[in-house]
């Protein structure tokens, strides 16, 4: 430990305490530099032990809420900041003190360092405090002043028309704070949901006109507004928002040029770790989609007449990619999201499920979740569509006329043993990853006797 680090640490507290407790004893520059360099030690949790002690935290509250003002004021929150970020139990310490209120009632600041530092801050107060929130959201206008800076967010993405118009790196960091308040708030605490439900109609202005780069298409905070999203429960009221009069899927396409994009741009491990929130939104928003809004769903995807000239899957539409995801050992967490996705697209019907996915995908999500298997008649009556009339395997999805016949020799007993040791062993591994829960077809055989060792 840095015992020299720290005993400046104490100094320079020992400095500000004093100026706190006479007036004017230091100048308006000196306080400042004692901030800056208070904040620059207080980056190691080592070195800033005397900080998060109950005389530290509240030393730097009356800093930045009674003593100093403008950048010095600040540069006190600055050190806050640094604190909650690096010690959880600060947190609690801070709302002891009964500082919360003085940093909520900052929120409304329109300076985008001001929106980031008291955002980061009521964020970071969100986890392990016994703070009020709903109470001190409604007393001090906390939704109302994230609703307007969303806003002004939202007017600035219009402006910036041009490709090569980024948004700054400081309107950046403040947008991404402000979407993981807002998220917290409405997860954390539900009865604030409609509070913050006016915030969608900016959410989605400033999703439509980003322009994420096509080798990292969640980037944030493209992710933060997905995932601000999933968290408010649109009512019969904000349906207009969510889908236009003009143009009803305008919003709908975006999401899914999103997925379109991710699914290229990164490897199944990557997509495990961000596609989720994405699939989930989409889900969710397809029963209350107008129908214009679901048809274009159906085209994007679901797969189309023209790949089921092959196996479902073996194709590179986005439908592909999302049935080869869904099967991979890399992807647990995208698994039932995306099989959820398609059976929401089949409107819960198991045979049009089957039919859009094929029985090979769909019968473990089915089993899975205690849904009883379709007639197998259903869907094929459902409608007209060449799929319908020309006939299909309900296993792999493809065309029944394009299935090529296995004109080769009948396997030897040994490749009949291999090829029963493969199907063993995908099994087990299918078991073990959680696609399948029933028993493995081999072992049954094993144990009923209707296998033979071959010498």
């Amino acid at each position: 430990m840095a015992l020299g680090n720290i005993a400046q640490v104490k100094t320079l507290l020992g400095r500000l305490c004093e100026d706190v407790e006479h007036t004017n004893v230091l100048t308006e520059g000196q306080r400042l530099d004692t901030l800056s360099n208070l904040k620059v030690l207080g980056r190691d949790p080592q070195n800033a032990t005397p900080i998060f002690e109950r005389t530290g935290i509240e030393l730097l509250c009356q800093c930045a809420f009674k003593h100093y003002e403008g950048e010095t004021s600040k540069e006190a929150l600055r050190c806050l900041a640094n604190a909650l970020l690096l010690n959880p139990p600060s947190r609690q310490v801070l709302v002891d003190c009964g500082y919360a209120n003085d940093i909520a009632r900052l929120i409304s600041a329109e300076k985008v360092d001001d929106e980031f530092l008291i955002a980061r801050l009521l964020f970071l107060l969100t986890y392990e405090t016994d703070l009020d929130f709903v109470q001190i959201v409604k007393d001090q206008g906390v939704a109302d002043a994230i609703l307007k800076n969303l806003e002004r967010h939202s007017d600035a993405s219009q402006v910036r028309r041009e490709p090569h118009q980024q948004r700054s790196t400081d309107e950046n960091m403040a947008l991404q704070e402000t979407l993981k308040l807002l998220f917290n708030l409405a997860h954390l605490f539900p009865n604030l949901r409609a509070d913050l439900l006016p915030t969608l109609s900016p959410i989605l202005s400033i999703l439509t006109h980003e322009s994420p780069a096509p080798s990292s298409p969640l980037q944030a905070p493209t992710s933060q507004l997905i995932n601000a999203l999933t968290t408010l429960e649109p009512t019969l009221t904000e349906l207009h928002i969510l889908y236009p009069e003009t143009d009803p899927s305008r919003n709908i396409d975006v999401l899914i040029q999103l997925l379109d994009a991710s699914t290229l741009a990164y490897t199944a491990e990557e997509l495990n770790q961000h596609a989720a929130s994405l699939l989930l939104l989409l889900r969710r928003l397809y029963p209350s989609a107008p129908i214009p809004a679901q048809k274009s769903m159906h085209t994007q995807l679901l797969p189309t007449d023209a790949e089921r000239d092959k196996p479902l899957g073996q194709s590179n539409t986005l439908f592909s990619r999302l049935l080869q995801l869904s099967m991979s050992s890399f992807t647990p967490a995208l698994r039932d999201s995306i099989a959820g996705l398609m059976f929401e697209l089949s409107d819960k019907d198991v045979d049009a499920f089957v039919k859009n996915a094929g029985y090979g995908f769909a019968s473990g999500f089915l089993v899975n979740n205690g849904i009883p298997l379709g007639s197998g008649g259903a869907a094929s009556a459902a409608n007209g569509t060449e799929a319908d009339q020309r006939g299909f395997n309900p296993v792999t999805g493809q065309f029944v006329d394009k299935e090529v016949e296995d004109n080769g020799p009948p396997m030897t007993d040994q490749e009949k043993e291999r090829e029963a040791e493969r199907l063993f062993v995908l099994f087990e591994r299918l078991k073990k990853n959680g696609i399948i829960s029933v028993e493995n077809p081999i072992e049954t055989a094993m144990r009923e006797g209707r296998f033979e060792e071959i010498e």
